[in-house]
């Protein structure tokens, strides 16, 4: 798994957990964070989310262009990063969600900052 959630005292914790590219947002990565997103909403244990990176260098740098790329190569048509929904293209987050920001920002990594 490229993300990982815990929740602790109401709290959930999610972290993008791919510090060697630095945290960069893969297809995998990008489910997964959709699908933590849908969690936290559902779970009434967890009243806010808090989302970070892990390392210290870079809370994340957007998209893996390095699989993202190829595949707009080989589909042109079929935007890679289009479903499922996420907190910055279309995903409502129902909950208070906070970005505890450890570093770079980067293109997407930005827009969770913003989301």
């Amino acid at each position: 798994m490229s993300l990982t959630y815990e929740t602790n005292e109401h709290v959930a914790l999610i972290t993008i957990d791919r510090e060697k590219a630095l945290n960069s947002i893969d297809l995998d990565t990008w489910r997964e964070l959709s699908e933590s997103i849908e969690r936290l909403n559902n779970e009434d244990d967890s009243w806010v989310g808090i989302i970070t990176g892990a390392g210290e260098k870079a809370f994340c740098a957007g998209a893996d262009l390095r699989t993202t790329i190829p595949r707009l190569i080989d589909d042109p048509v079929n935007k890679p990063y289009d479903e499922p929904p996420t907190i910055w293209r279309g995903q409502t987050a129902t909950k208070p969600l906070i970005a505890a920001i450890n570093g770079m920002a980067l293109g997407g990594g930005l827009e969770i900052v913003l989301a």
